[in-house]
């Protein structure tokens, strides 16, 4: 689990970081082009959330209430999952760190410091932390995609091992199960001995 805190700390840590450099080195709406008209740092001020969402000031309560009952949310889920898929874990902590860095702006200065500023597209000025976010909602999306390939490939692993009498060796192998899979276990198990294989000589994982 140290890992995982370590990784949360340490995207906060470059998330207030990068906001620091932002304010110390530029005036409040000041832009430093270093890209010219692709990629900016502009100082902005955003009230609201990720990309200047829910700027309102009645919203802003609402959505720094449902912002912190996710990040405990996600805080409790990593804590339980601490032990399963890394990327998993990867992506819960891009989320996390993510919403903490703009949270501490949020308690603090009542408001949140964007810099990133893509200008080769019409697109909200954005920060650090909301890169994260968003890279970690990727992350999710795809260990989700991948555990329903694996579910639906459901892994049936079958080692054979050596012949007594005839001193077959048979390596483990790994029959993926797409539509036929349990059929071929069945028939592997039931008429086995076409292929000098016994009932004995195989055992099922």
């Amino acid at each position: 689990m140290l890992i995982w805190l370590m990784i949360i700390a340490g995207i906060v840590f470059l998330d207030q970081l990068s906001k620091w450099l932002t304010v110390v080195n530029l005036g409040l709406g000041e832009t430093f082009p270093l890209i010219e008209g692709v990629f900016h740092f502009t100082y902005v001020r955003n009230t609201g959330a990720a990309f200047s969402l829910f700027s309102a000031p009645d919203q802003r309560w609402i959505f720094m209430s449902i912002s912190s009952i996710a990040i405990v949310a996600l805080a409790i889920y990593l804590w339980y999952n601490r032990k399963g898929s890394k990327l998993l874990c990867v992506a819960l902590c891009f989320i996390i760190g993510g919403g903490l860095g703009n949270m501490v702006d949020r308690c603090i200065l009542k408001y949140v410091v964007d810099m990133l500023d893509f200008r080769l597209i019409n697109f909200a000025i954005f920060n650090v932390a909301d890169s994260f976010v968003c890279v970690g909602v990727g992350l999710f999306a795809l260990t989700v995609i991948l555990d329903e390939i694996n579910e639906s490939l459901c892994s049936v692993t079958i080692a054979l091992r050596k012949h007594p009498k005839k001193g077959l060796m048979f390596k483990p192998i790994c029959v993926h199960e797409l539509v036929t899979g349990k059929a071929f276990v069945k028939n592997l198990m039931e008429y086995g001995g076409m292929f000098g294989i016994e009932k004995g000589d195989w055992e099922q994982y």
